[in-house]
């Protein structure tokens, strides 16, 4: 009986377990995790702030190596190809998944088992080839750029001058995707079209008003978890939209591109008992924490 270490939200809190490994599906794939990102929603999820099933494995920014492919998933899907994980997918029950328009109601780590473990089963349309050459952890930084280049909202056309508001990990790497999506970034002082704010909060809204009143907020909300209550900027007089993803294969081109600088942003890998303590924590890090099951630990 083959089994594979995970990391779950259980009764206690949470554990680093065994799981038994189950048959894949005909249409899916399995992942031997080689790197794989935390990220707020994962503390959220880890702390309860997140509904969750019992006992699911955590984690949804991930890449890795096929190391088994379902009968019907094959073509491009082959034992040994290195991929990125989409860790989005249909509830295949609303009108969008009947019209082959999927909506992204199940998340990898909240509504079914995700990424921090030694090896996932996903269906194979959300993996994504990259070539062997890239990082593991430039490839597991997938979903974390899809979503930066979500601020990029129905509205924003080519050289719309945009300002990112805030210092962290978040804010600079959707300033370098807007910048390489050849948006002009501009200090707020100098009232830019768009004001990307990747933590959205009234106060911070307020505060930019009065730097940038021309300006139409977008506001990132693609981390589960994050609630926009329209009612509470009303007296504010923003204008606003919310963002959510970008497109994944603008991000892939991106990271398959040496040029676009990301590595800086990345901390040294952990091993997945590591994950224990800093799943209770909140994800306030400056750069990208991963872990590698294959550390010893």
């Amino acid at each position: 009986m083959k089994t594979y270490r995970a990391v779950v939200r259980g009764e206690s809190g949470v554990e680093l377990v065994q799981r038994v490994r189950e048959p894949i599906p005909p249409s899916s794939v399995r992942i031997q995790i080689k790197r794989t990102g935390l990220c707020r929603t994962d503390c959220r999820a880890a702390q309860g702030l997140i509904p969750t099933p019992a006992n699911v494995t955590l984690g949804h920014e991930a890449s890795g190596i096929i190391i088994e492919v379902g009968a019907w998933a094959v073509g491009h899907n082959q034992v040994g190809n290195h991929v990125a994980i989409w860790p989005h997918m249909g509830c295949e029950e609303c009108d969008q998944c009947r019209t082959d328009r999927q909506c992204q109601a199940v998340q990898l780590g909240v509504d079914r088992d995700g990424t921090f473990a030694d090896e996932i089963v996903v269906p194979s349309a959300n993996v994504h080839w990259v070539p062997k050459e890239m990082s593991f952890e430039r490839a597991a930084y997938f979903e974390p750029l899809v979503a930066a280049l979500g601020a990029i909202v129905r509205g924003v056309n080519d050289r719309d001058t945009m300002h990112v508001h805030g210092s962290g990990r978040i804010a600079e790497l959707t300033r370098r995707a807007l910048h390489r999506a050849a948006h002009p970034l501009v200090a707020v002082d100098a009232d830019p079209k768009w004001c990307v704010v990747p933590s959205p909060s009234v106060e911070i809204v307020e505060a930019l008003m009065t730097k940038a009143p021309n300006t139409t907020f977008v506001l990132k909300l693609a981390s589960r978890g994050s609630n926009f209550d329209r009612e509470a900027y009303a007296h504010t007089g923003a204008r606003f939209v919310t963002a959510m993803y970008g497109s994944k294969s603008l991000a892939l081109r991106m990271l398959k591109d040496p040029e676009f600088d990301v590595d800086d942003l990345f901390d040294a890998s952990l091993p997945l008992s590591a994950l224990l303590a800093r799943l209770l924590a909140s994800d306030s890090e400056r750069t990208k924490a991963f872990f590698n099951p294959e550390l010893p630990g």
